[in-house]
């Protein structure tokens, strides 16, 4: 037995032989009693150890008596309940305690029929019965008396099973003597009230009272433990509000465990003084917030809830819409349309619940601004709110934009907004967007801690807050230097891949790079540097592909880089004719050699109209047109490309430029159709 166990005993000892004393002056005694044990220890340790040994003893003989008795009690109570019998309020007194003490095994709560197994006892209520045992004792899925809960339970909860256990070992079994502070914390709209108000009803009835205290607004703390005091009936009950505090403090300290919700509460600057103010061995705290940046000192633990798992979409979804309404593939498609957010899932579900005639394939096809769409607006608030909080999800987000302060901070989510969702961002991009690293360190911090970005290596992006936040950069100014930025950085990793052999270095870049030239496409931005910008994105997209040997997906790039291109500067510009030249290479790679040779020669056409015709980049490119010559069998104008292109780089080049080795090996390969 440890020197906690001793503590506790020894607390349960003065309890039962003094039963008198308040709940605080128990503790305090048995902390004096152990404080002289360990002094003893110290100074006539063979003394003191007889002494702590025959207390030990003397305990652990109590301890099996009373176990004893009350397993005896317990087995009575177990078995008049078997026969459909209410015990006396004695008996319900040891039942309690077994409930509070989670001593029996419970499957089921009072909204359905109910199984209590302990003691080799298995019961079932149902009925009459259960009903009877409400008014008498708090079961699961009721509330203890006293309790205040302004949030009825939601009958479509799914899901979070690992959440609510966490929260329970947590508060009920972690918490034994000792302050519990528990936080909640997840982005907005990821059910973090929903996930208290559940665990309230499940495991409420192993609590002396459950208190809810909205603190969306931290200066109301007075009036919110003020009203629950006037929920628990406490008298005598003051007149003024601060003797109405002090007094439900006094109630809630002198007999519990109870639990505390603080929902919403986001002022961790002034955490200390409303923790400290709600101090108590007997309070646990559950905090549902949206920031993660709680002063480590508060000792404060913190469970990160995130989205659903794909499985929870579909069954919570479910609640929703049965088999013959929709497909599991349908609802999956969905549910990753919202990202698995749960309050969107929700606000999905209630508006094709209603409108029964709108098929989901339809809807999905509504949802490419998913935040605009009236369903994701608030839309009819009469239709029911579990949480009373706002329906509306653009909303939801913007309470935490309007709690960011730096404008770093707020330029990076802009920027990050334009991201490929879900997949670790481009920090180094990122970078150039705040600043320098250090700026860009601390923007995270500030965004992770509101939960505008999830928690990784490096952060992710949720699908809704990107789109959040590209609707705030209205003017696309932040758009422009993001999509410059990024394409500096995939141009330079892929010239770092090519000189190390390594074109890994460019994958974790692809799916950005998309994202973002799409963002400049459908912005469609008259700014030359961001047209250009889109440009080398798609270009430097299809060069990574053609090295790694993706074709079909290079050309698609390489096209979409062309057509921009054209557009802008003209069929006949320079950097036309690089874009058609890599085109080329790609076409000849998919075996679609007339395809090549046109772009080949297309190519050759702009570029000799703009360098002339013995310019070295020209000579690339009659060098390009041979290996496609050659392929088709055309040797002898294989042979003539070749040899123009060896004259060319003779002239310009020195002799051993690795161009000319090149060319000089084609010329080899074309065996009696002669070489130099």
């Amino acid at each position: 037995m440890g020197t906690e166990a001793i503590r506790h005993e020894l607390a349960a000892a003065v309890a039962r032989d003094f039963p008198r004393l308040e709940k605080a002056q128990v503790i305090k005694a048995s902390e004096c009693y152990a404080q002289a044990l360990e002094y003893a220890l110290l100074t006539h340790k063979d003394l003191a150890l007889l002494v702590i040994g025959r207390a030990v003893f003397q305990i652990r003989a109590q301890q099996s008596e009373e176990f004893a008795r009350v397993n005896e009690k317990l087995d009575e109570v177990l078995k008049l309940l078997g026969q459909g019998q209410v015990p006396s309020e004695a008996a319900l007194a040891v039942f309690r305690q077994a409930l509070v003490n989670n001593r029996l095994l419970i499957d089921g709560d009072v909204e359905n029929s109910m199984v209590i197994v302990g003691n080799n006892n298995v019961v079932q209520l149902s009925g009459q019965l259960l009903s009877e045992l409400r008014k008498r004792v708090t079961l699961p899925g009721d509330l203890p008396l006293g309790s205040y809960l302004p949030l009825a339970r939601n009958t479509i909860f799914t899901g979070r099973e690992k959440e609510l256990a966490e929260l329970a070992r947590a508060l009920l079994e972690e918490g034994e003597n000792a302050v519990v502070q528990q936080a909640v914390a997840g982005m907005g709209g990821v059910g973090k009230t929903q996930l208290a108000v559940e665990f309230a009803y499940r495991y409420g009835y192993r609590l002396a009272g459950v208190h809810w205290l909205d603190l969306s607004d931290p200066e109301q703390l007075d009036e919110q433990i003020a009203r629950n005091g006037l929920e628990m009936r406490l008298d005598p009950w003051p007149d003024k509000q601060p003797e109405q505090v002090s007094a439900t403090l006094h109630a809630w300290r002198a007999d519990g465990p109870r639990l505390l919700i603080l929902d919403n509460y986001e002022d961790p600057d002034n955490a200390n003084m409303v923790l400290g103010r709600l101090h108590g061995a007997e309070l646990r705290l559950l905090i549902t917030t949206r920031s993660r940046n709680w002063h480590a000192g508060l000792g404060l633990k913190t469970l990160a809830l995130d989205e659903f798992s794909p499985a929870e979409s579909l069954a919570f979804l479910r609640r929703w819409l049965p088999e013959a309404r929709a497909r599991d593939d349908e609802l999956a498609e969905l549910a990753e349309r919202l990202g698995h957010l749960p309050l969107a899932l929700e606000l999905a579900g209630r508006y094709l619940h209603r409108l029964k005639t709108k098929a989901v394939s339809e809807y999905l096809s509504e949802l490419e601004c998913a935040l605009e769409h009236r369903s994701m607006k608030g839309w009819k608030p009469g239709l029911g709110n579990p949480t009373g909080h706002d329906l509306s999800l653009a909303q939801t987000f913007s309470l935490s934009w309007q709690r960011l302060e730096s404008e770093v901070a707020r330029r990076v989510l802009l920027a990050a907004g334009y991201c490929a969702p879900g997949e670790p961002l481009p920090l180094e991009a990122l970078e150039g967007v705040g600043g320098s690293a250090d700026a860009l360190q601390e923007a995270l911090a500030d965004l992770l801690g509101l939960g505008l970005l999830k928690e990784g290596e490096p952060p992710t992006i949720h699908p809704l807050v990107a789109e959040f936040a590209r609707g705030l950069d209205e003017e696309g100014e932040v758009l422009a230097d993001f999509a410059a930025k990024i394409a500096d950085l995939a141009n330079r990793l892929n010239s770092e891949a090519d000189r190390a052999g390594n074109y890994a270095l460019f994958a974790p870049l692809i799916s950005h790079v998309r994202a973002v030239a799409r963002a400049v496409e459908k912005r469609k931005i008259e700014d030359e540097r961001v047209i250009a910008a889109a440009a080398q994105l798609w270009n430097s997209l299809g060069y990574h592909l053609n090295a790694v040997a993706e074709y079909k997906g290079a050309k698609a790039a390489y096209e979409r880089a062309l057509e921009i291109l054209e557009d802008h500067l003209g069929e006949d510009h320079p950097n036309v004719a690089t874009l058609v030249n890599n085109l080329g290479s790609v076409l000849k790679a998919l075996g679609d050699l007339q395809g090549a040779k046109a772009a080949y020669e297309r190519a050759l056409e702009i570029l000799e109209d703009h360098l002339g015709e013995d310019h070295p980049n020209v000579a690339t490119l009659v060098n390009n047109l041979g290996s496609v010559l050659k392929a088709l069998g055309d040797l002898q104008g294989a042979k003539a490309a070749f040899e123009r292109a060896l004259e060319i780089f003779v002239t310009f080049l020195p002799p051993d430029h690795p161009h000319i080795k090149i060319v000089r090996n084609n010329l080899r390969s074309l065996g009696n159709s002669g070489a130099k």
